[in-house]
């Protein structure tokens, strides 16, 4: 069951990444290479740099265009197209091409890259866990951490799944389970309204308000290589302790955590209780995508802390 719903609600959030990413304005394009791939990014804004990570995992970055915006007002955005997202798609995709350990190394070739000596990570959910993973790797290199919806510091805390299994009535969970079945042996015209219908109902518990989630609700379409791409780095979220290392941090941390997300902000607390002095800041009536549902506190918290 676990398995299956992380495939179906990682279905979803790709959705919303497709509609986001289409308004963008003011976009400088940039692309390097690491380890034989092509990575592509865009920034936007001047001042110290915020490199944004995405979710999922492998989720494309197009969702967090709102976030890069906010952002840009104030400071120079760096919205990577993390490997096996975007542009940045290795020819084969296996576990030689998509690792966590590439990740962290495509983004300090990026930072190499851009000639930046420090920059601020901001993740959002499995970003926050890369972004966790990088500092602790490069801690000289790292200005500060901006974690929105955290993973907790090892997986043995993670209750993302039971909390989002636990907000569905019964026949939901047994519809999303046959949609999975038949998903396998549909014709692409049934695929297209089988993930439609998993958005409908996968939705609203990610949302404390499910009218928040009116701009996934509105696009029906999928990126084809999500699955193997996430099938490739959701192992590395089932046994990982980070607990060690984010002791040793000593860059400033804010986390910003909405008290109905399925991360819990028990899963918070534990993040901000691993790292010396981090913050947290609980944003009430609120779930997993802050910038839907209180995008004017998310604003105000992230832009105060950069200052």
């Amino acid at each position: 069951m676990t398995r299956t719903l992380n495939h179906l609600t990682a279905l979803l959030c790709l959705v919303f990444a497709a509609q986001v990413g289409e308004a963008q304005a003011n976009v400088r394009e940039g692309s390097f290479t690491n380890a034989g791939l092509t990575l592509h990014y865009t920034s936007q804004g001047s001042g110290t740099p915020v490199v944004l990570l995405s979710g999922g995992p492998g989720l494309d970055p197009g969702y967090l265009q709102p976030v890069v915006e906010m952002i840009a007002t104030e400071h120079t955005a760096i919205l990577l197209e993390q490997r096996g997202t975007g542009r940045s798609m290795p020819t084969v995709l296996d576990s030689t091409s998509i690792n966590e350990e590439l990740m962290i190394a495509d983004l300090e070739a990026l930072r190499k890259a851009l000639g930046y000596s420090k920059w601020t990570l901001l993740g959002h959910s499995f970003g926050a866990f890369t972004a966790m993973r990088y500092a602790i790797a490069h801690p000289s290199e790292t200005q500060a951490l901006v974690l929105l919806a955290t993973v907790p510091p090892r997986s043995a805390d993670d209750h993302f799944m039971d909390n989002y299994t636990s907000r569905f009535a019964p026949a939901t969970l047994d519809r999303l389970h046959e949609i999975d079945k038949a998903l396998k042996s549909a014709s692409p015209e049934e695929q297209k309204k089988l993930k439609l219908e998993v958005q409908h109902l996968a939705t609203p518990p990610y949302f404390f308000n499910v009218e928040n989630a009116k701009p996934l609700l509105s696009m029906p379409g999928f990126p084809p290589t999500f699955e193997k791409v996430n099938g490739l780095l959701y192992p590395e979220m089932l046994h990982y302790d980070m607990t060690a290392g984010l002791k040793q941090l000593r860059m400033p941390v804010l986390i910003v955590q909405g008290r109905q997300d399925p991360l819990d902000l028990e899963e918070a607390g534990r993040t901000r209780d691993a790292i010396p002095g981090a913050k947290l800041v609980i944003l009430e009536r609120c779930g997993h995508f802050a910038w839907l549902e209180k995008a004017d506190q998310l604003r105000s918290a992230v832009l105060e802390f950069l200052h």
